[in-house]
């Protein structure tokens, strides 16, 4: 009896010395967002852990929201450029999507962060890590664009590699990171498609001008052919009462012609006195003064 009793005392004995390993392994719970920045104390030094965590935040908070600004500006843009009937079902697929994509990103990335909490400081230290915050923390961040947040993630594998934490922990964090980037990789796809879809309605507004400068065009030259056409008829208005006035004029001096020739004939062969003896009563023809 004494010896079982000695060997579960000792048993408790050790669990109770024993480093538990469950310290080291990530728990991935339930997260609140606000509990990731009220973690960090500003009156001290900040640790490697802290830099890192505080690195992913700014990533989270300012570089992610980035990104949608700038898809969400071009997709503005977009839609006040272009008719209704153009913003075809690819930007309108886009436009509904990606809030729900940003926001899973950053709540992905949130508890990500919220992971890395649980590992403990020590495991930090490392030079990989030194030199992913070296580089990564003097990026000029005015400028971040997807290439540069996806190289971010990249390098995130090597951190978490590097990391002092038990296998089945990194193998959580990668799939996390994996996970992430294949969230930005379909955001990404996203943008190109967008960027197609512009590109075509620009081709299509292209195509739309040159056909509106076609009509002008073609406007500007039946307008000149209608001025000819007034111009013609025009001019043929007054050719029309040119050659009327002229015929009337030459009517008007053959008739005045006439009269004038009658005129002259008359008094050539005919002179006052016979005009008279013509008209004298006395030579009235009587029909008794012919007769046999």
């Amino acid at each position: 009896m004494a010896r079982p009793l000695l060997v579960s005392l000792s048993q408790s004995i050790i669990n109770n010395i024993r480093i538990s390993r469950s310290s080291f392994l990530l728990d991935f719970r339930r997260y609140n967002s606000s509990s990731i920045a009220s973690n960090f104390d500003p009156s001290r030094k900040d640790d490697v852990k802290t830099r890192l965590l505080t690195l992913l935040t700014k990533l989270r908070d300012n570089d992610i929201p980035k990104l949608d600004g700038h898809i969400t500006c071009v997709l503005n843009v977009t839609e006040e450029c272009i008719e209704a009937t153009k913003f075809n079902k690819t930007l309108k697929n886009v436009q509904t999507l990606l809030p729900n994509d940003i926001n899973k990103l950053k709540n992905d990335l949130t508890e990500f962060i919220f992971s890395l909490q649980s590992i403990p400081t020590e495991s930090f230290e490392t030079d990989k890590i030194d030199t992913f915050l070296l580089f990564n923390e003097e990026i000029n961040r005015q400028h971040i664009d997807k290439e540069a947040v996806n190289n971010i993630f990249q390098d995130l594998t090597n951190v978490i590699d590097d990391l002092w934490i038990a296998k089945r922990s990194k193998l959580k964090l990668r799939a996390a990171i994996q996970d992430l980037k294949s969230l930005l990789s379909h955001l990404q796809d996203e943008n190109i498609d967008l960027k197609l879809s512009v590109s075509r309605v620009q081709d299509e507004n292209i195509d739309l001008k040159l056909s509106v400068s076609r009509v002008q065009d073609e406007n500007i030259d039946l307008k000149l052919s209608v001025s000819r056409v007034q111009d013609e008829n025009a001019l043929y208005k007054y050719h029309s009462c040119l050659n009327e006035l002229m015929r009337q004029t030459v009517r008007s001096i053959k008739k005045e012609f006439r009269r004038k020739l009658k005129m002259e004939y008359i008094s050539e062969n005919f002179d006052k006195d016979t005009f008279d003896s013509l008209l004298d009563p006395r030579r009235i023809f009587r029909p008794s003064e012919t007769a046999p």
